[in-house]
């Protein structure tokens, strides 16, 4: 058996990375197999069974983990079923029971009934205020021209008694100095 030296060089180059990782060496990775800095994986990392294949994985400080630590918020149900059937429930008991559904809807419907009521009672005073108001306003403004109106009168008799006098006078010394001017 001879020994071929590229087939040599091949058994090299596929077990030296192997002794290498063994020894815990960082290697080198071929660029189709970078990754990009938001896909690199850090913090703890779990070991899981997928039906199609087994990963072993590992933290970043390369030391396996048992057992997986739960992330975010705590479940609030045990199972998905419960939680399923808690969702069931609820909905049940609101269908179940259209009576009560409607005695509340009736209610309500009372309650906006008397509700309305009592703002339209609530609101008759003041409407009936803004209309007095409104009456007071057109008084005043007809007692004002009413003034004015007796104010001209007043003075359009002060004006004809004054000619009068003026008359009397003028008849009575027909010769004197007149006032007029």
């Amino acid at each position: 058996m001879e020994s071929d030296p590229a087939a040599s060089a091949e058994l090299v180059r596929r077990h030296a990375p192997r002794a290498a990782r063994q020894r815990g060496w960082p290697q080198p990775t071929p660029a189709a197999q970078r990754r990009h800095h938001t896909q690199i994986i850090t913090g703890r990392v779990h070991v899981s069974f997928v039906a199609s294949a087994y990963s072993l994985l590992m933290s970043s400080d390369g030391q396996d983990h048992a057992e997986p630590t739960p992330r975010g918020r705590p479940r609030k149900w045990a199972s998905e079923a419960d939680r399923k059937r808690a969702y069931r429930a609820r909905k049940a008991s609101d269908l179940a029971e259209p009576s009560r559904l409607r005695v509340e809807l009736r209610d309500a419907h009372a309650e906006i009934r008397r509700l309305e009521k009592q703002a339209a009672r609530l609101g008759r005073p003041i409407e009936q205020a803004e209309r007095k108001a409104a009456r007071d306003l057109v008084d005043r403004a007809e007692l004002e021209d009413e003034i004015v109106r007796r104010d001209d009168l007043i003075a359009f008799w002060q004006r004809r008694a004054e000619i009068a006098g003026r008359q009397v006078r003028h008849a009575r010394h027909p010769d004197g100095p007149s006032r007029d001017s």
